[in-house]
């Protein structure tokens, strides 16, 4: 926590949580802790979209605890669903489109409601951000799933999915309200996991964390096609008449003189041009 507390250290508001989170931490409460914002909350979301090995050192011991922590949760007997309501850009809800059948992965805990109806009026609330649209999600969870529940005061309760879980888009219904449709794939996600390893079996464990560590390249955009222009036709060339030769002068022995030929019109060769369109 130390190097937690100097990148801190000039808030006295996270530096107090900090502080906090040291004496009063407990194993067995460690999903709660995990979702108390500011800190640390917000420092274990930018840790795991930023990918960067410093800050996902200093939570460490939060990863590791919460593995432990799902891992000891009893059996469920059967499934249920559960809602969720956010808002989404448009390109986002593009990739869920794209992606309908796909396994997705979420950067942290996805914490989810059983209320349909506290969902939706999350979803449906006024936002500054005019490009954000309501979003309702529906999950269906399998018996396997790895996820809690915890009672909230006041509230209904937050169910809270293990860090990255894995989901299949089932469908997209995109409209004044979007509806997207997951359902929990963990076991998918694990033959995922363990397929890569396979095919990385002669790399070191850390070399293979190193390379799924990596920021995401960002696709370079393609150039715009070129749009041949065309070249001006060139002007037209008009025949200059041969002036007409002088008449002979005839002699009495001489033969009768020549008709004088008449010039003809000009004669223009129009130019043909072609249509040029960039796709």
């Amino acid at each position: 926590m130390e190097t937690a507390r100097h990148y801190y250290r000039d808030n006295a508001k996270i530096i107090g949580l900090i502080e906090e989170l040291e004496k009063s931490y407990r194993p067995a409460e460690v999903i709660s802790w995990c979702l108390r914002s500011p800190f640390p909350a917000r420092f274990l979301l930018h840790a795991l979209r930023s990918h960067s090995k410093a800050h996902l050192n200093i939570c460490r011991f939060l990863f590791v605890d919460v593995s432990r922590f799902f891992q000891q949760q009893p059996k469920r007997k059967s499934g249920d669903q559960v809602y969720r309501g956010m808002k989404l850009s448009s390109e986002l809800l593009d990739k869920f489109e794209a992606n309908v059948g796909q396994l997705i992965c979420t950067s942290g805990f996805f914490p989810c409601t059983k209320s349909r109806t506290n969902a939706l009026t999350v979803a449906s609330l006024p936002t500054y951000r005019p490009d954000l649209l309501p979003v309702f999600f529906k999950i269906d969870c399998d018996a396997s799933a790895p996820y809690t529940e915890l009672p909230i005061k006041h509230s209904s309760s937050v169910i809270v999915f293990d860090t990255c879980m894995a989901f299949r888009v089932a469908y997209v219904h995109r409209g004044q309200m979007s509806i997207i449709k997951l359902k929990t794939a963990g076991e998918a996600g694990n033959k995922f996991a363990l397929d890569y390893l396979e095919k990385h079996k002669d790399e070191k464990i850390q070399s293979i964390l190193d390379e799924l560590l990596k920021p995401p390249k960002t696709p370079t955009p393609p150039l715009p096609p070129r749009i041949p222009t065309p070249s001006p036709p060139p002007p037209p060339q008009i025949p200059t008449p041969s002036p007409p030769l002088p008449p002979q002068i005839s002699t009495p022995s001489s033969p009768p003189p020549p008709q004088i030929p008449t010039p003809l019109p000009f004669q223009i060769n129009l130019p043909t041009y072609e249509t040029f369109s960039g796709e």
